[in-house]
């Protein structure tokens, strides 16, 4: 009695049992669907990167300052040390947040002719780097580069990471030089554009950079540097342009910039020195220069071995002043290249023995 009763409400419900087991079937199909748009595999669900933003916190390159709990505080500080920027506040702004135009005014009516065929691969080395810090980086690289220049964007990781992207990752930690030459060796574009994990680049970035080695593939070029707040993430514009050059201790010297460059402005301009953080160079001349000694564990030392070697092969190293990016300077980064000789690794040794020795 109880089974026919069941029966007919079953019927009401849903029809036949064929009826019955196509819903079930058709639910589970829309059930599987949803669960892999939303994770990455079937165990690891993808994690929300944008949890906590604030709507327009930071828009516009503005600094950002919020009130904050005892917690808050205390998970900042945390974050601080392990980063050495306020990663807390990075979680609060935009992946995508938009910059306003940086260049000089002089900068907007120059056009710049780089050929149809023209391929650049960015590679971005790092180690443990902020998730939300990196994907702003990448987002603002998706934002202001054209996407017929654009062939790849190569991320290498070296060691442990927090953030899960498709990359090349090591186990154990090699050094962020090593984790970069992985990448050039892996990148196929005419350009290779090596970046730091924690920039952000600003609109018309890229062309700046490329011209000057299209007309002479001798040639290493490097954007203007502005500063992006360690503390409030605020955007500061750098006003003025100066050379780098470097003692006979490698100690990096800053230097006015010379009357001839300024009178070309806002031409790129020569400078002795690589600051190293960011710069691009012709793929081919790049490994006809031996790239950079295996040995270096760590930046230091890197940069002015590019230096001197672009130097002693009869290239240029020129500032594009057109081209700005937003660089977050993490002081141990600062520290290590404003004076390699003090890094552990001892990397002034090997670049003493390769000057005394070209030099001979």
């Amino acid at each position: 009695m109880y089974s026919s009763v069941l029966q007919k409400i079953g019927m009401i419900l849903f029809g036949s049992l064929s009826t019955c087991l196509t819903l079930c079937f058709v639910y589970s199909i829309i059930t599987i669907i949803i669960w892999f748009m939303y994770t990455d595999s079937v165990f690891r669900p993808l994690t929300d990167y944008e949890l906590y933003v604030i709507q327009n916190l930071g828009d516009h390159g503005l600094s950002s300052n919020l009130l904050m709990t005892r917690r808050d505080i205390l998970d900042a500080e945390i974050k601080f040390d392990k980063y050495e920027y306020n990663a807390w506040l990075s979680e609060r702004i935009s992946l995508k947040r938009p910059l306003g135009d940086f260049r000089d005014t002089d900068c907007l009516t120059i056009n710049y002719t780089l050929p149809k065929n023209v391929s650049v691969s960015i590679i971005i080395a790092h180690n443990l780097e902020h998730p939300q810090t990196l994907l702003r980086t990448l987002y603002s690289i998706q934002r202001e580069t054209s996407s017929r220049i654009l062939r790849e964007i190569i991320i290498v990781n070296d060691g442990p990471s927090d953030i899960e992207l498709h990359k090349i990752e090591y186990k154990k930690e090699k050094g962020l030089i090593y984790a970069r030459i992985t990448g050039a060796k892996r990148a196929k574009g005419d350009v290779l554009v090596f970046l730091n994990a924690h920039i952000e680049v600003t609109k018309g970035w890229l062309p700046p950079l490329l011209e000057p080695l299209i007309k002479n593939k001798k040639t290493v070029t490097e954007p203007v540097l502005d500063t992006i707040s360690t503390e409030n993430f605020g955007y500061e514009r750098s006003e003025f342009h100066d050379q780098m050059g470097f003692n006979w201790l490698l100690e990096r010297l800053w230097f006015p910039l010379d009357n001839a460059s300024i009178s070309k402005l806002p031409d790129p301009y020569p400078t002795p020195s690589l600051e190293g953080f960011a710069f691009a160079i012709d793929r081919k001349w790049f490994w006809h220069l031996g790239a950079w000694d295996e040995g270096f564990r760590g930046n230091g030392g890197d940069a002015l071995e590019l230096s001197l070697k672009a130097w002693q092969c009869g290239g240029r190293i020129l500032t594009a002043t057109c081209s700005r990016i937003g660089f977050i300077y993490k002081k141990s980064e600062v520290e290590v290249q404003q004076a390699p000789n003090k890094n552990a690794n001892k990397v002034t040794r090997k670049i003493e023995e390769y000057i005394f020795r070209r030099t001979d």
